[in-house]
């Protein structure tokens, strides 16, 4: 048995995307398994321990095992940093620093360069998550411009750090990773093929007629293609959307846009919803959850909550997706990447009726047999195993 340490920054200033909701419960699941074959810590480092406590209580989390650090200010910081972060590792005899997320070089690249220094005899191994899936598009020959942020911050954080092992949640990131001279060193590179969510929470209760999209209002999510694939229909079968209900959950720089079309085409079937934090009302009453998020929909934690709650999945065909919709059984791929094929897959949706229970349940299925708290348990101590076996 080794000692993992999963280390994560929480700040408040900084609102709580899916890695900051997935791995607290991760962490949980771990906790509370026979199954697993480590022990493992969660090092938070955090400017709001108390509120960070009260965020795992409420989620039923053991923080026995969860290890606060300090977050530093002043001129010493790196060597405060440092030193904390080392008492630490050689307390808990830790063998694995896993990183889960990354915000940027100023809380992060002064540690991983200083365990990378330390003897080998008491480093521990560094790990890695790649929780986003626009780097390999950053580095592309001809990458969108969109990404130069992306190119910049991660480019630093691999020209710098050796990892041992990263774990992926995307494919294309670890072909990526298999090519680039960055990592000539040649990692560890995992990428998973299941995941999980909280199903205490996503689960169906009396459903209604109600087509979701819940995501941020920002181009790469693609919310404009999906009020065009609406509009598509709406023009050519416009019976088709009787007794039905478009609810869009989201907030972000589009949505003036986004009300403007709705008016517009008078799309009177839409609701755009912007103040909304928690999404499982929504998903546990509505029949259908439509994704247009570009380059992967694998592992979408908002996926994985829709399928738990019992909805059909509509999405672009892109990366893995097909790890999570199962053509005919529990939803459907678009044929083309556009708003026509987006139109024409909901379209058969709204016509089949008679099957929308079968794939409804389908979904819940799959959420119990494949994408199990198990199953990722199982996957992350087979990526420490192999990063602990590395030289």
């Amino acid at each position: 048995m080794s000692n993992i340490a999963l280390f994560q920054l929480m700040l408040d200033v900084r609102s709580r995307r899916g890695p900051d909701v997935f791995f607290p419960m991760f962490f949980g699941e771990y906790e509370r398994s026979t199954e697993g074959k480590n022990r493992i810590y969660y090092f938070v480092k955090t400017d709001n321990r108390e509120g960070v406590i009260a965020e795992f209580q409420k989620i039923g989390l053991d923080i026995s095992h969860v290890i606060f650090l300090d977050l530093h200010h002043s001129r010493f910081k790196s060597v405060l940093d440092n030193f904390q972060l080392f008492s630490k590792l050689i307390r808990y005899r830790i063998n694995v620093l896993h990183l889960l997320t990354y915000i940027g070089e100023e809380e992060y690249l002064h540690f991983l360069k200083f365990i990378k220094q330390l003897p080998r005899i008491i480093a521990p191994k560094l790990a890695f998550t790649v929780t986003y899936n626009g780097i390999p598009t950053a580095f592309e020959k001809d990458y969108d411009k969109r990404f130069a942020k992306d190119r910049a911050k991660y480019g630093k954080l691999f020209s710098s750090i050796q990892f041992d092992g990263i774990l992926t949640w995307y494919d294309s990131f670890r072909d990526f990773a298999l090519k680039h001279p960055m990592f000539s060193y040649r990692p560890i590179v995992y990428s998973i093929k299941s995941r999980f969510c909280d199903y205490s929470r996503f689960h169906p209760i009396v459903k209604e007629k109600i087509i979701m999209w819940a995501s941020a209002l920002v181009n790469y999510k693609g919310p404009m293609m999906f009020l065009q694939a609406i509009d598509i229909l709406y023009k050519k079968e416009p019976l088709l959307f009787i007794d039905w209900k478009i609810v869009i959950a989201g907030s972000g720089p589009m949505e003036s846009e986004m009300r403007e079309f709705i008016l517009s085409r008078r799309l009177s079937m839409c609701e755009l919803i912007t103040d909304v934090s928690d999404i499982s009302e929504l998903l546990n009453r509505s029949m259908c959850y439509v994704s247009t998020q570009e380059i992967d929909n694998f592992p979408s934690l908002a996926m994985n909550e829709a399928m738990g709650a019992g909805n059909v999945i509509i999405a672009r065909n892109v990366g893995r997706t097909d790890l999570f919709v199962k053509e005919g059984k529990n939803g459907f791929l678009t044929k083309t990447d556009d708003a026509t094929g987006l139109a024409e897959s909901i379209g058969i949706f709204l016509k089949d009726s008679s099957n929308h229970k079968t794939m409804m349940d389908h979904s819940i299925h799959l959420t119990k047999t494949v994408h199990t708290p198990s199953n990722f348990i199982r996957q992350m101590d087979e990526f420490w195993g192999s990063v602990i076996g590395t030289k």
